[in-house]
């Protein structure tokens, strides 16, 4: 008995095509099936140790609202808060998605760079705020 190289069913052992996907028949292709479990049903899984989308770990909420708070504290200066939550909730969140159980880490990153950028600007604009007053208003 000869099986499909491409999606493992069973093939007669004078077709020249597969029945079940209709790939044409290899020289190579006389072996044990490529995928055993599959059985032609796209539907089901496959049970040779494949992981399914679905069960990727799901993102860290706090990383999300820190890049969310650093990228709106980017817009919005007088709402230092935001750069300061961001800040806070990006470091919290940088522990939760180190071991991979919770995704996120780029975007907890982009919230603490944000955040410190948000508060640096804040903290110069009111260091110079007397001089950027005087020259806006001679």
């Amino acid at each position: 008995m000869k099986y499909c190289r491409y999606c493992g069913a069973a093939m007669p052992d004078h077709a020249g095509f597969c029945p079940n996907c209709g790939r044409q028949e290899e020289t190579a292709a006389n072996s044990e099936p490529r995928n055993q479990g599959f059985n032609g049903n796209p539907y089901q899984p496959p049970v040779n140790g494949y992981v399914p989308y679905e069960n990727a770990a799901p993102y860290s909420g706090m990383a999300v609202a820190s890049m969310v708070l650093g990228i709106i504290s980017m817009f919005i200066n007088p709402l230092t808060i935001l750069g300061i939550l961001a800040l806070i909730l990006g470091l919290v969140a940088l522990p939760q998605t180190a071991g991979g159980v919770r995704r996120g880490r780029g975007m907890a990153i982009a919230g603490i760079i944000l955040g410190c950028i948000a508060v640096i600007y804040f903290i110069w604009a009111m260091a110079n705020y007397n001089v950027l007053m005087s020259l806006l208003f001679q």
